[in-house]
């Protein structure tokens, strides 16, 4: 598949823009409407006359904090896992050695 077949013309924030890439469309029209989203609730709470720069710079802050926390989580859920593997290891351990 070739990239070309990959461009969408997406909406975000009153603004087209075309955008090609190597996947899916419908997941480059998720992430654009995600990023539209972000931005029209971060204007919405905005004081008036806020520029269209200032709203996406918050909302990359915002969009990033999310990424980050998650990744925490995920760190943390692995962290997690590997303590139960830990102690699933060494009561098999215990146990063949009785």
């Amino acid at each position: 598949m070739d990239e070309s077949s990959n461009t969408i013309t997406v909406n975000i924030y009153g603004r087209s823009y075309t955008i090609g890439a190597k996947v899916d469309r419908g997941y480059i029209a998720n992430v654009a409407k995600y990023l539209d989203d972000k931005m029209k609730e971060i204007s919405t709470n905005a004081p008036v006359g806020q520029s269209e720069l200032r709203t996406a710079i918050l909302a990359g802050l915002f969009i990033t904090d999310e990424l980050f926390a998650k990744q925490r989580e995920n760190e943390n859920e692995q962290d997690s896992i590997d303590s139960r593997l830990l102690a699933l290891s060494d009561l098999i351990d215990e146990t063949i050695s009785s």
